[in-house]
């Protein structure tokens, strides 16, 4: 994990897939929000088993229950 940071404003996004959220605003550069979740179950059925895996993943944690100093 490089940073946490505060939950910004999504911007949502017309004509999209269902699993995106949105969009942020992060030190000028446009972030898509993905709800991965629902983006997992829809990868689970359409990749095949021995397709490789690369992704560069940025992680909006919500409920977080503890605060680390």
């Amino acid at each position: 994990m490089r940073e946490i940071i505060k939950m910004m404003d999504i911007t949502g996004v017309p004509q999209v897939p269902a699993h995106v959220k949105g969009v942020i605003n992060l030190r000028g550069k446009v972030i898509p929000i993905v709800d991965l979740r629902r983006r997992s179950s829809n990868l689970a059925a359409a990749r095949p088993p021995s397709a490789p895996v690369s992704w560069f993943v940025r992680v909006l944690a919500s409920n977080l229950t503890s605060r680390w100093a």
